[in-house]
């Protein structure tokens, strides 16, 4: 699969926007939506279960998103666009879950 920069729909919305970050669940719905990514591609992507994902995308959960997640994500923003869809390209590539999701977790 070539990568090509339509890979990333919704990136020119939010990436370039300073004032965005992940740091709670709407922010990280927001970021699997801009990133087209899936449950189990997060499961794969954070090396964590899916109950523990559902409970990350749940905003009436009382599960809060772990700091290690949020830094993730948070640095995932600071790449170029080629870098980040390299990185994901590379990471799930090999797995039964191919980036980008044909079905990513909406806001």
């Amino acid at each position: 699969m070539e990568i090509t920069s339509s890979s990333f729909p919704n990136k020119k919305d939010i990436i370039y926007r300073d004032d965005f970050s992940v740091h709670d669940k709407l922010t990280f719905r927001q970021w699997c939506k801009l990133f087209s990514l899936d449950i189990d591609q997060l499961c794969i992507l954070f090396n964590v279960s899916k109950p523990t994902i559902y409970k990350y995308i749940d905003v009436s959960s009382n599960v809060k998103l772990r700091k290690p997640i949020i830094i993730c994500c948070n640095l995932m923003l600071t790449f170029d666009r080629e870098d980040a869809e390299r990185y994901l390209f590379q990471r799930l590539s090999n797995t039964s879950h191919p980036w980008p999701s044909r079905s990513p977790i909406g806001c």
